[in-house]
């Protein structure tokens, strides 16, 4: 049975044997309250049973009903490259955010997935995005011991801002002012 937005709801048993989740044709056949198909092959990694869902067209940009969660999401938390490469080629959108704003680029910085960042950067992940809970993407990676991915990002961002410089883009100007500003306002508190 499916709920408005397309997911499977309330069908099987949340106390299913975990066995069942190595077998492709008993993802198909269960799903857990509010998850869709797509959801349950990436929560377990279960690569074969995601490759038929695609393959048969299933949305890589999916939802979960209650937070807003998405596979790619799912599958950069947990580090599976090969999930997240998969998705990656189905063009799931690397960009889209939960309900509280995070990101797949987000999950993938707090969990210290170092491989997924930079795979989801090359994709177009935004490492800019907007705070969460008051820090930004590096400041996240620092607050939680990722010194090597606060240090990518971190040339991701300056190399971005250089490339918009070249090109002229105000925007772009704009963000370098402040960070410029922010570096003179901690020098200056220090």
């Amino acid at each position: 049975r499916r709920n408005i937005h397309g997911m499977y709801v309330g069908s099987g048993s949340r106390h299913q044997s975990v066995e069942m989740w190595k077998q492709p044709q008993a993802i198909l056949n269960f799903f857990p309250r509010s998850t869709s198909p797509l959801h349950a092959t990436t929560v377990t990694g279960n690569f074969a049973a995601m490759e038929v869902l695609l393959n048969a067209k299933a949305d890589p940009d999916c939802r979960h009903d209650v937070i807003g969660t998405t596979p790619i999401m799912i599958a950069s938390q947990t580090g599976n490259l090969r999930l997240v490469t998969r998705l990656i080629e189905a063009s799931a959108n690397v960009n889209l955010e939960t309900l509280r704003g995070i990101t797949a680029l987000w999950l993938a910085v707090l969990e210290g997935q170092a491989q997924v960042v930079e795979l989801l950067v090359e994709a177009g992940a935004d490492a800019t995005s907007r705070k969460v809970d008051g820090f930004d993407m590096i400041q996240t990676a620092n607050v939680f011991g990722r010194k090597w991915i606060a240090e990518y990002l971190e040339n991701k961002r300056d190399e971005a801002l250089i490339s918009g410089l070249e090109s002229g883009g105000q925007e772009v100007i704009h963000e370098f002012q402040m960070q410029v500003s922010l570096l003179s306002a901690r020098t200056i508190t220090i």
